[in-house]
């Protein structure tokens, strides 16, 4: 079982500087992609977005409940929390790593610094000649275009990486005896390999989040004479 959300809360007026001001704390979720969060080992949903005005009572803090990052699935989330004015405007906000249960005060708390790389992304220039074998593997992770001229049916595929939104080309060069390619099980709508000696089959594919490559057009085929 998931250890019990925990407590955060603030004296917006002590932030505000006015105990006649009444504000709003907001905490996000962030950094989950593209993955719905959920509390780690159950089907709750972990809420991206939550706020709580101040009490008009000045002595009441403002209260959010809240799951722990450590309690999260994906483990790479972290909480911005705003605080906002009467007019909607945001005078502070920080980045908090959260974890445990109990109740804390933000007050107490120290923000984090988050650093999030960008992705790799493969150099344009680089086509890779793909191993010819039963079972060739495309190197997403290192290239965006590749050529397979197979020396025997490929009768399984598979794609290793890939960034989701670029583009990637796929190409299959028959030579005098032509070989049968199965695509790799994550391609989407890909053209049917022409089996005819010299034969070119090529198709470009979108990279989704999924990391699906999904054919972005139709694909061309060319034959030698034809």
């Amino acid at each position: 079982m998931p250890t019990p959300q925990f407590t955060l809360t603030a004296s917006l007026q002590d932030v505000l500087g006015d105990n006649e001001a009444t504000g709003t704390m907001r905490a996000f979720l962030c950094n989950y992609g593209a993955r719905i969060p959920v509390v780690a080992g159950t089907s709750v949903l972990a809420r991206v977005f939550q706020e709580a005005k101040q009490p008009t009572d000045a002595t009441t803090k403002a209260q959010l409940k809240l799951w722990g990052n450590d309690q999260i699935t994906p483990g790479t989330t972290f909480y911005c929390i705003q605080i906002v004015d009467a007019n909607n405007r945001v005078v502070q906000s920080s980045n908090y790593l959260l974890t445990g249960s109990g109740t804390f005060d933000l007050s107490d708390l120290t923000p984090i610094t988050i650093v999030i790389p960008p992705p790799i992304i493969p150099p344009n220039s680089l086509l890779e000649i793909v191993a010819q074998s039963a079972t060739p593997i495309f190197h997403a992770n290192t290239y965006r275009s590749f050529k397979l001229v197979p020396n025997q049916p490929a009768t399984s595929s598979s794609i290793v990486g890939g960034v989701p939104g670029l583009l990637y080309t796929f190409c299959v060069l028959q030579g005098g005896a032509p070989f049968p390619v199965a695509w790799p099980p994550n391609t989407v709508n890909m053209p049917d390999v022409m089996q005819v000696p010299f034969a070119m089959t090529t198709q470009v594919c979108m990279c989704d989040e999924n990391l699906n490559f999904v054919a972005a057009a139709g694909g061309t085929i060319y034959v030698p004479g034809s």
